[in-house]
């Protein structure tokens, strides 16, 4: 189990050239990206519109944890909605209001399968994740608002708003909020498994 701060993130050029993003994780970090990956975790500011690069052959999930949300080819995205998608795809879009900030998960389809879902916890809860799917790689949380514990039988640490914390498939971590906290904590739970081939 490893812990990432925002000081661990490289900050990579858009596929595009227009902007640029955070890279959380990616599959190996020998990877040469964009050119050849299998999968990559990224965060980026978005606050302007234009057109999102494009990856013929993955698949990508995406939401908003900072702002206003996005306008997404005409249609609005709520924040902490999350939202997926074909990297063939053309898509347009912009921040709703002022700047936002969002979070990405992008794939090769044809050998990894991924999803992303949202975890949301008040003052005081706590919740066990645990995964038993076939596969192997990584899951992965992302801290996107409020202040959460998290342990296993060997770790334990403290998530902070974009801190990151990633383990091997199949360990359970049990995530908890102190009584004290005054707002629920939001993260995002991304699980990344290798297709299995017949």
């Amino acid at each position: 189990m490893v812990k990432l701060t925002p000081q661990d993130y490289k900050i990579m050029p858009w596929k595009n050239g227009r902007g640029q993003t955070s890279e959380i994780l990616i599959a190996r970090p020998e990877e040469a990206f964009p050119h050849d990956f299998m999968w990559r975790i990224s965060c980026a500011t978005v606050d302007r519109s234009g057109p999102f690069s494009l990856y013929p052959g993955y698949d990508r999930w995406l939401a908003i944890w900072q702002g206003d949300g996005l306008i997404f080819n005409g249609a609005r995205v709520d924040p902490f909605t999350v939202v997926r998608f074909a990297g063939e795809l053309a898509i347009d879009c912009g921040p709703a209001g002022s700047s936002v900030k969002d979070l990405g998960l992008i794939y090769l389809r044809s050998e990894i399968d991924a999803k992303m879902t949202v975890v949301r916890l008040q003052p005081g809860e706590f919740i066990d994740l645990q995964n038993r799917a076939s596969g192997g790689e990584v899951d992965v949380l992302f801290c996107a608002s409020g202040d959460v514990h998290t342990s296993t039988s060997d770790f334990q640490f403290n998530l902070k708003v974009e801190d990151c914390l990633h383990w091997d498939c199949g360990q359970k971590v049990t995530l908890t909020v102190a009584p004290d906290v005054r707002k629920e904590c939001i993260l995002f739970h991304m699980q990344v498994r290798k297709v299995l081939k017949t």
